[in-house]
């Protein structure tokens, strides 16, 4: 299999940082030009909550490393700190989509084999996806520049020729 790289999208992410602006702008007029406590607080809240955005935005503008790794080896996602889910511990992927984020949502053997991987918040973010109905672990393809249904080819296709292998593997042993 050739390997294949997903980077983050300089234009989506670039629409991203101008949707956080112009909301900041938005929170900073309402705090400034209101004598309303409710108009104050909505301004405040807004300020934080998309200032996130565009203190975060940039750095993923300027990193050229990429997000995620498909290869012979199996999966990498950088996000999720867990390294390559290899691909004989995945069942099956499927494609999710909340708000218009596309997520590969992939069925594993043993979630926790990965998630002992990585830190306490993240396995809490993970039990709150299974309460979402999602998956434990996913692979997160908002900002990426490949849409989810490609990638999602991509990984169908490998983890079927794995598996077709595998059973032959299996018939071949069983009767020699």
């Amino acid at each position: 299999m050739q390997e294949i790289k997903l980077y983050n999208s300089i234009g989506k992410n670039l629409l991203y940082l101008l949707g956080c602006s112009i909301f900041v702008a938005i929170g900073i007029w309402m705090v400034l030009s209101s004598d309303e406590t409710f108009k104050f607080v909505i301004g405040i809240v807004s300020i934080l909550f998309f200032g996130i955005g565009v203190v975060v935005i940039p750095f993923r503008l300027f990193d050229r490393s990429p997000r995620v790794i498909i290869n012979d080896e199996g999966i990498f996602d950088r996000t999720l700190d867990i390294g390559t889910i290899k691909w004989r511990d995945i069942k099956d992927a499927y494609l999710q989509s909340v708000h218009g984020t596309e997520f590969i949502s992939l069925d594993l053997e043993d979630n926790n084999k990965y998630l002992q991987r990585t830190s306490k918040t993240k396995v809490k973010i993970a039990s709150y996806n299974e309460f979402f109905g999602f998956e434990t672990i996913n692979v997160n393809l908002g900002g990426m520049n490949r849409p989810g249904k490609e990638v999602l080819e991509i990984i169908g296709r490998e983890i079927s020729e794995r598996q077709t292998h595998q059973k032959f593997k299996d018939y071949v042993s069983k009767y020699q």
